[in-house]
């Protein structure tokens, strides 16, 4: 998230240790259009930039919201 008025760029952090996708478990990702829902589901945000590191939300970790399945149409 980005606050109002302010300047966001494209510029990525170097370095492996910091770099999206490096394939660490413990590593934290936030993944490109997905949803992330507070526990209690008061709160829910969508994912419009990737990047390393995880949504919280008051200290507690948003949950990744999984798809719905939609019914085949035959």
């Amino acid at each position: 998230m980005t606050a109002r008025g302010s300047q966001v760029t494209d510029a990525r952090p170097d370095g492996p240790d910091l770099e999206c996708g490096s394939g660490r478990p413990e590593e934290a990702q936030t993944l490109l259009g997905k949803r992330y829902r507070a526990p209690g589901g008061t709160f829910e945000a969508l994912c419009v930039r990737q990047g390393a590191g995880a949504l919280e939300l008051d200290g507690v970790p948003l949950e990744l919201v999984k798809p719905r399945i939609l019914p085949a149409s035959d």
